[in-house]
């Protein structure tokens, strides 16, 4: 990565970069965001430490995809929200960036489709009411 001085506060040799908080490495720590080459809106914004998305903060994916919530080192953990495209919903929670634990899963009609325990992306234990 080649610091640059203005407006980013790192630019990357692929063309993306990053403004917001560094540390004494250069790395992203602290409030920031991200972007990819040209965008004008982040890919990932919110706490960052030693480069990583790491607290509470937003992903958007290149399909459109968007998860808001904890992070820990680059990955959903703990509690959060995932939106696809479609606008249908997971809330609930996440490990290592797969729905693991209690959540909802609600259709892009906004009706709750699966609730219950997940793991590993799957509905292991729906709750009935």
């Amino acid at each position: 990565m080649v610091p640059v001085s203005g407006k980013r506060d790192l630019q990357y040799s692929n063309g993306n970069y990053y403004i917001g908080e560094l540390d004494e490495d250069r790395l992203p720590s602290g409030r920031g965001d991200f972007y990819l080459e040209n965008d004008s809106v982040p890919c990932g914004s919110g706490e960052w430490l030693r480069g990583k998305q790491h607290g509470q903060g937003i992903y958007i994916s290149r399909n459109g995809e968007r998860y808001e919530g904890a992070f820990f080192e680059d990955q959903p953990t703990g509690l959060g929200k995932q939106t696809k495209p479609d606008g249908s919903t997971y809330e609930g929670q996440f490990v290592n960036g797969t729905r693991t634990g209690h959540g909802t899963e609600t259709g892009k009609d906004g009706k709750e489709t699966n609730t219950g325990q997940w793991y590993l992306n799957k509905l292991v234990q729906p709750v009935t009411i």
